[in-house]
């Protein structure tokens, strides 16, 4: 028998959520849930995901709940982001406090723990496993999870959920543990992992999916991952190729692949200051106002990840501090 997973995306339409440094919590929810929908039904087998919202509208909670209710749903997962006091930062998951049985426990524990376990090497804080009476937990019928990813009035969170290799960590990390609390199967053929094969713009499908997440976890923006080779991730493969001295003409192809797979070897390697002293950076840019530190001449970072510099052609990495330091071969070397 099928498997239904309602997915709420939290605010929409007239009520934007909580807002931070020029996001919006309803924009920010809706991304994520439509992804969540295209990996949980393009990647397992017998499973189909169900929205309270697809568009940017309004849905009165008692509605939510009704949607989800009356769907028969196995699980109701409400996504939503944080907001404060500016300075508190990390994730956090909500079950009802009035009482619910062992499996919204387990469910809980499960997916919390896949996503804490995917961004950890983000330095996201985990703030625990939590209880409220949130209305869509309380008056949904099935196990239910409302999940906070960040804080978005806080300018590290807030840069972290701007990163379209963070957003596809998290939103994996919720299938992964719904799929692993439902004991959903992979589909045969699905998620299928691109190792080189020729793509180009206008190609569709999980191997051009495959090949946006693998770019941007490299730090090259492919955007949203859409399984649709258009202009954006033709832009980041042309990016790679340059960067890589290949041919530059935006098909992906075996020596692609490989460029890539030099690129994302540099993750958990040390960049090594080679200058007598190095600004670090609270943000991936140049501009002064990022300037966070300085570091000196021998000094090694852990590299989570490189990552594309805005209105330059220099990238920065990101280190394990969640700094940013450049990539430059003149200033650094990895090693």
């Amino acid at each position: 028998m099928s498997k239904k997973v309602c997915l709420d995306a939290g605010h929409g339409g007239s009520d934007p959520g909580a807002v931070g440094h020029g996001l919006r919590e309803k924009d920010l929810c809706l991304d994520r849930v439509l992804r969540m929908k295209q990996i949980l039904e393009s990647e397992y087998a017998g499973v189909e995901g169900i929205l309270t919202r697809s568009t940017d509208r309004f849905v009165e909670l008692s509605e939510r709940a009704r949607i989800a209710n009356a769907a028969g749903a196995d699980v109701f997962i409400s996504d939503h982001k944080n907001a404060f006091n500016g300075s508190a930062r990390g994730f956090e998951s909500y079950i009802w406090n009035g009482g619910v049985g062992q499996a919204t426990r387990n469910l809980q524990n499960t997916v919390h723990n896949k996503i804490v376990s995917s961004l950890n090497g983000y330095s996201l804080p985990n703030r625990g496993t939590k209880e409220a009476n949130f209305s869509v937990l309380r008056n949904t019928s099935m196990s239910a999870l409302l999940l906070e990813e960040a804080f978005i009035d806080n300018a590290t969170d807030n840069n972290l959920m701007r990163q379209s290799a963070f957003k596809e960590a998290y939103c994996r990390a919720v299938v992964e543990g719904l799929a692993e609390h439902l004991g959903l199967s992979k589909k045969s053929g699905g998620g299928d992992e691109w190792t080189g094969q020729v793509l180009r713009r206008g190609d569709r499908g999980p191997l051009v999916g495959s090949l946006q997440s693998q770019l941007n976890n490299a730090g090259y923006n492919a955007g949203t991952v859409d399984d649709i080779y258009g202009a954006k991730t033709e832009g980041a493969v042309r990016s790679l190729q340059e960067d890589a001295g290949i041919t530059a003409d935006g098909i992906a192809g075996p020596q692609t692949y490989n460029a890539l797979k030099d690129r994302q070897s540099e993750v958990g390697k040390m960049v090594v200051v080679k200058v007598d002293t190095l600004n670090y950076r609270s943000r991936p840019s140049f501009d002064s106002s990022a300037i966070a530190g300085q570091a000196k001449k021998g000094e090694a970072f852990t590299i989570v990840e490189r990552v594309n510099v805005q209105g330059s052609s220099t990238d920065m990495y990101k280190i394990k501090s969640g700094y940013y330091i450049t990539a430059h071969p003149n200033y650094v070397v990895v090693r």
